[in-house]
Formats: structure tokens, sequence, C-alpha cells
């Protein structure tokens, strides 16, 4: 059995941890399952930061994704330590960790890089922590794409943007604002991006893939139409 330990409910994050676990668990034929109990940086869910399976569920309601929520017995198997500890309001998680076999317990040396250690877990193990690299799932991208296929119909609205998408060379431009501009959410780890890094990275694609047209989704639409111009047919979705 492979357990991954969710940090946030941003469907990002969630399907780095998915694609991780996912193929180590097709590896070795084993489930795969999700520990809920604390997801670290959550704001979304109140001062606990204690996700329910329904909060975590609701935020990929449209794929079929192949891992079940864990009980405490899963968790506790799986990491060789004591489940109860990682509920524990302050540094319970520290401790988890501490108490954990080491050949069960597994977090990436480095947030943004891939840990080859990874190539040698066998299950149980307990995955906790990020794995932001495709590196994690090289091999088992097949399987993941069949994944996160959407299982239900776009509104009429997301249709008629999906056949401009389809009908010109569309690039898909993604601005996030939201926590980005909240240093207390985020810390200051991220950029604040823009104009310039928008139209740097547009020149980039259209030298390898020709010109085209822009379809630019944000979370602060209104913000991206005022300072994210990409030619006269972009279109603010």
């Amino acid at each position: 059995m492979i357990v991954a330990k969710l940090h946030g409910l941003g469907i990002g994050n969630m399907l780095f941890h998915y694609g991780a676990g996912r193929a180590l668990a097709l590896k070795f034929g084993v489930p795969l399952k999700y520990d809920f109990l604390r997801t670290r940086g959550s704001y979304h869910i109140g001062s606990t930061n204690i996700a329910t399976r329904e909060q975590v569920e609701a935020v990929y309601p449209c794929y079929d994704l192949k891992w079940s929520p864990a009980t405490a017995r899963d968790v506790g198997a799986a990491a060789g330590a004591p489940e109860f500890v990682r509920g524990l309001r302050r540094g319970g998680f520290r401790i988890f960790a501490a108490l954990a076999r080491k050949d069960r317990y597994f977090a990436p040396a480095r947030t943004y890089e891939f840990d080859s250690r990874f190539l040698s877990l066998e299950p149980p193990v307990f995955l906790d922590s990020f794995y932001m690299s495709p590196r994690y799932f090289a091999g088992f991208e097949p399987q993941l794409r069949a994944d996160l296929v959407c299982c239900l119909a776009l509104p009429a609205a997301a249709q008629a943007v999906e056949r401009e998408i389809r009908a010109s060379n569309s690039i898909s431009v993604h601005i996030r604002r939201g926590d980005y501009t909240d240093p207390s959410k985020t810390g200051n780890l991220f950029p604040n991006y823009g104009q310039d890094y928008a139209e740097t990275a547009l020149r980039q694609i259209e030298e390898a893939k020709g010109k085209g047209r822009c379809f630019v989704f944000s979370d602060d639409i209104g913000w991206a139409a005022q300072n994210i111009r990409l030619g006269p047919d972009t279109v603010y979705v």
C-alpha cells in the first residue's frame, strides 16, 4: 500500500501527489490511498487546517482518480509510526516523521527537484512533502492521462470557448494572482509576474510553435485584461 499525504487543497499540488503515488502503486501493483487529516498550507479550510474527505474530493470531481482515503490504521501501517501523533495541533507531523520507520517514510530532500531515492522505495510507504517533478511519474504518463480525462460535460459557455481554442493555433496563458499577491499566505515565496514575463514566455512559445491566438485564464481576469496585452485577438476567459 502507498499512502500520500496531501499538502494543501490546490488541484495542482494534489495532482503531483497523485502522480507520484499512482506511479509507485502501479509499479508494485498495490493500492494508493491519501491521508487528508492535515493539509499544510490550506487556508481554504479554516483555522484547524484539518480537511474532510468531502473537501478533498470536491477539488477533483471531474476526474476518476484511482485512490481512496486512508484510515488511521492505513497510515500507521504504511509509515510504521503511531498514527495518532500526526493529529496533534502543534508539531504532530514532525513527531510522526521522527517516529516513522526510515524505510517507510519518504520526503524529498528538495521540494522542487527530483530525489533519486524515490526509485528505490518499496511498499508499504508513506509519501510526505511535495513531488514537483515529472520524473516522479516517468514511464506512467499514459495511465495518468487516462485517469485525468474529464468525465463531466462542460457548461455551454465553456464549450463555446473550447470550440474557439480548437479552431486556432491556441496558446493558453495562466495568470495567477490571489495568494501570489498576499505575502501572508505565501511568505513571498513566489514572484508577482506581469506583462514582461508573459511577453517573454509568448515569444519563446511562438518561436517554437509559430504565431498563435492567446486565451488568458486568471483568478483575477479583470486585472489580467488590463495588464496582460498579448495581441488584438486575445480572449480573456
